[in-house]
């Protein structure tokens, strides 16, 4: 995601977007910890909306 210009600005932007599309709290750190992948991210919003883990290859969408 660097590569593509995150910040810390942008940081935020997403977390209140996640916020507010998806009822989700994230913390700061754990945007700008780990791999910082959209997939991460996903992840993160995954999580956050109390589901369980999303596994590849096991038919879920």
């Amino acid at each position: 995601m660097t590569d593509f210009g995150l910040d810390s600005l942008l940081s935020t932007e997403f977390m209140v977007r996640a916020g507010e599309h998806f009822d989700v709290r994230l913390a700061a750190t754990e945007l700008m910890g780990g791999d910082r992948t959209l997939t991460h991210f996903a992840q993160l919003v995954h999580s956050g909306l109390g589901l369980a883990r999303y596994r590849s290859g096991d038919g879920a969408v």
